[in-house]
């Protein structure tokens, strides 16, 4: 392991302990700066790293390293507080009009496990609502000066809300997104952890004066574990959330929490997570939880691939719809009843038409053609005849 890699899991958490501040003291010396920050960059805990550095080691690092930092740490926090400032606004609008909400990642994570909102970085807002007060939540955006990001046509509507894709909203003045789900999974992920099972358990909280509602500890260590999954656990901030919710929740029934994953299909999904968390940034896992997860020997074969193959990648953030990520997908699952709606939900998309079909058919070209031009597209793209212009399917981008 690199230096620089062994010096990010060190300093990807809200504390140090004395030891590693004298770690980190020791390491400044030999550090590739430039690297250290692409990286820090890339796995969305550059306000950490700052964080640690200017108190635990500002007289020996680099005066003109942590300048840069420092203006990128700021840029976060000014950032943060920004969303914040808008989470509050939306909050007390729902709370005026009667309808429940649940903000959960970005904002929520950095106040309730990081201790400050400066130090966790996030991009958007991610709010739950119950499906039937969808519409009355869109009203109060656009009422706020809020647009849809991309206006759907009614089929594509109908597609998102099928697929319980949330549905993206920007101020175009303040430059903030929040983003309205339904459900936490997509359907793509294929499990069944429902909206309404969700909002069951959820726990009371407020947010300024207003009241709203958080994910449970352990819905939220199931939704943090799916999503780390679904983008091959490639940035080292999706851990440390995983790791901050376990080390607030100690007495977390571990027992509990793996017969709710195994009655949603993700067994093997949180032990992923659980695992990268302990061998990362030591966090502390519920016994029966790590009983178990260690009797599993296809846990650390992922961990080991993750290591080598995903961590810190592109290709981990954007996703692309491939073999390897079906691969990677398919052994994250246990149970034969949840490969096989994700088998049948990955060969509906290797048999949908893209725009590289239609492309390769003719704009003109009926609907029902391009399925059978699909075939002799990817054919001729194999022989060498054809290069493709874009990914195969869509790419899902990461957002922290």
């Amino acid at each position: 392991m690199s230096p620089e890699r062994t010096l990010l899991l060190d300093m990807s958490r809200p504390t140090l302990g004395p030891r590693r501040a004298r770690r980190l003291r020791q390491a400044v010396a030999g550090i590739d700066w430039r690297h250290l920050i692409d990286r820090a960059r890339l796995h969305g805990v550059m306000a950490l790293l700052y964080h640690h550095l200017a108190r635990h080691a500002s007289d020996v690092a680099p005066p003109q390293i942590l300048r840069l930092m420092h203006r990128e740490a700021t840029a976060v926090q000014m950032r943060n507080l920004l969303m914040m400032q808008e989470l509050v606004r939306l909050v007390n609008c729902c709370s005026e009009s009667g309808i429940p909400i649940l903000p959960f990642k970005g904002p929520v994570l950095a106040r309730r496990y990081y201790g400050e909102l400066s130090l966790r970085q996030f991009q958007d807002v991610d709010v739950l609502v119950r499906r039937e007060n969808l519409e009355d939540v869109w009203a109060l955006l656009y009422a706020n000066g809020y647009q849809c990001r991309r206006g759907l046509s009614e089929a594509e509507a109908r597609v998102a809300a099928r697929d319980n894709l949330g549905r993206e909203f920007v101020h175009p003045e303040r430059g903030v997104s929040i983003e309205i789900h339904s459900e936490l999974l997509n359907r793509e992920l294929t499990f069944r952890l429902s909206g309404d099972a969700v909002w069951d358990r959820a726990v009371p909280s407020s947010c300024g004066r207003a009241g709203m509602y958080e994910l449970s500890p352990e819905d939220l260590l199931l939704y943090l574990c799916a999503h780390g999954a679904k983008h091959h656990w490639s940035r080292l901030l999706w851990v440390c959330d995983v790791a901050q919710v376990l080390h607030h929740h100690p007495d977390l029934d571990g027992r509990a929490l793996r017969e709710r994953a195994r009655e949603i299909g993700s067994l093997r999904t949180l032990h992923l997570g659980l695992a990268l968390a302990r061998r990362w940034l030591d966090a502390p896992l519920p016994t029966d939880a790590c009983k178990q997860m260690d009797g599993d020997p296809m846990v650390e074969r992922l961990v080991r691939e993750i290591e080598d193959r995903w961590f810190g990648t592109e290709l981990g953030l954007k996703r692309p719809a491939g073999w390897q990520t079906f691969w990677f997908t398919l052994r994250t699952r246990q149970r034969l009843r949840d490969n096989w709606a994700m088998i049948l939900r990955y060969g509906y998309l290797a048999v949908t038409p893209t725009d590289n079909d239609r492309a390769f058919a003719g704009a003109s070209t009926p609907a029902p053609f391009l399925y059978l031009a699909r075939p002799f597209r990817l054919l001729a793209e194999r022989l060498g005849l054809r290069s493709g212009s874009e990914q195969e399917y869509p790419s899902q981008t990461a957002s922290p």
